[in-house]
């Protein structure tokens, strides 16, 4: 699952993170951070750069998730992997 704008930005922010925190650990630029999170759905941004943010995000324990018609983010249980 391709995250949306939205969920880029919460789960951002539930880590705590900056734009720029994230930007560096995704190794990507800030602009592309600011633009990705900015998009009213799927960002404009390469499947790699995508990839690459996502990871960071679930790294830290950011869970995307798709229900009900809706998309959001919670963070993972901490029994889980």
């Amino acid at each position: 699952m391709i995250p949306t704008g939205s969920q880029i930005r919460s789960g951002r922010e539930l880590l705590g993170m900056s734009q720029d925190d994230l930007a560096i650990a995704a190794n990507v630029g800030l602009a592309l951070v600011i633009r990705a999170e900015m998009a009213a759905h799927l960002p404009q941004i390469t499947r790699k750069d995508s990839t690459a943010i996502q990871g960071v995000l679930e790294a830290g324990g950011v869970e995307f998730v798709q229900r009900d018609g809706g998309v959001g983010v919670q963070m993972r249980k901490a029994d889980q992997p």
